[in-house]
């Protein structure tokens, strides 16, 4: 799964956080998508909460993103 906060390319100038993985037949499919306030640590963990709930409480196995370390923080705080 990644997890991209595309930055500020929307009318609202909002960074759009989106959840997307793959398949078993190596296809792209859209998890969650989320328009988020800011960028901050407490932002990210509330957005990976809401994913996890929506996810019937299932961990992903791997999460790559890019250099923000407040994904990282967020992700082990809410494991």
């Amino acid at each position: 799964m990644t997890l991209d906060s595309t930055y500020r390319t929307n009318r609202y100038s909002m960074p759009l956080a989106m959840f997307v993985g793959f398949n078993n037949n190596l296809q792209n499919v859209v998890f969650a998508q989320a328009l988020i306030r800011d960028e901050r640590t407490d932002t990210f963990e509330w957005v990976l909460e809401q994913f996890k709930i929506c996810m019937d409480g299932k961990d992903p196995i791997t999460i790559f993103t890019g250099t923000k370390k407040i994904v990282i923080a967020g992700y082990i705080k809410n494991c």
